[in-house]
């Protein structure tokens, strides 16, 4: 075989397993090549599920660690990594959680694998300075509508169908009942990080689509009609003027030409 082909047929088997290796003796050498793939298999498994499961400490206390960490070595056969970046590996992992068949009676684990996430991922950013409202004021109004604004880096937003923000800070708080109920809800939350801190709080879904919207970086009359959509009561001034009262815009741009944009900081 070309190596190309063994190469293949050697990261199978340890991605995978034996099942993958369809000829052991490709490994030379005397007795059973496997047992020393194995070595490797057994190391990548153990690396990637301890992996998740520091990445996702709140769900190993939602669901145990036993059952996190058979979800964990099932995923990593279905989802392997595709990056070279480990740290980066799990993102796919909360809407996987929310398909499996063995969470059926959680259904409310992947929304909640999703906080986690991000309150991870936020947490770990360094915030940036923030634009003041005035030099917002400067510009030209009728360029205001085009504009796009550039948030904080440790920003993100995150919609579910329960209430996993009061579920989170239960965690958070070690205040876990001995009984609790949950009942669905739709909820829209804005999370935000640096250095090791992060919080996150709950939006009006309009006020939500604006933000989310333009941390998208499309232009502020979109992000604005987006909102206005669903619900015409929307104020798209004031919710402008508070992202700039949270010091989460730190470069405004705009559109000097078709291909250049001036960074206004």
């Amino acid at each position: 075989m070309s190596l190309a082909e063994l190469q293949q047929r050697v990261r199978d088997a340890i991605v995978l397993g034996r099942d993958a290796l369809e000829n052991v003796s490709l490994v030379a050498g005397q007795g059973d090549g496997w047992r020393r793939l194995a070595i490797h298999h057994r190391h990548y498994e153990t690396s990637l599920v301890k992996g998740l499961l520091r990445r996702f400490p709140a769900t190993a206390w939602l669901l145990g660690s036993p059952l996190l960490i058979e979800a964990a070595r099932i995923f990593i056969k279905a989802c392997p990594p595709t990056a070279p970046c480990l740290a980066e590996y799990g993102e796919t992992f909360p809407p996987w959680l929310s398909g499996w068949s063995e969470l059926a009676h959680v259904p409310y684990a992947g929304d909640f694998a999703a906080l986690d996430w991000q309150l991870g991922k936020v947490s770990i950013e360094v915030e940036t300075p923030a634009v003041t409202f005035d030099v917002f004021a400067a510009l030209e109004a009728d360029a205001m509508t085009a504009v796009r604004l550039r948030l904080q880096p440790g920003l993100d937003y995150l919609k579910a169908a329960w209430p996993i923000d009061n579920l989170m800070r239960l965690y958070l708080t070690d205040t876990a009942p001995e009984h609790l109920v949950l009942e669905p809800e739709h909820i829209w939350l804005q999370v935000r990080g640096a250095r090791g801190q992060f919080d996150f709080a709950r939006l009006s879904e309009s006020e939500f689509l604006f933000r989310q919207g333009v941390h998208a970086a499309i232009p502020l009359g979109e992000a604005a009609d987006c909102a206005l959509d669903r619900d015409d009561s929307f104020d798209p001034g004031r919710a402008l003027t508070a992202l700039f009262t949270d010091d989460l815009v730190t470069s405004i741009l705009t559109a000097a030409s078709e291909d250049t944009c001036e960074i206004h900081r």
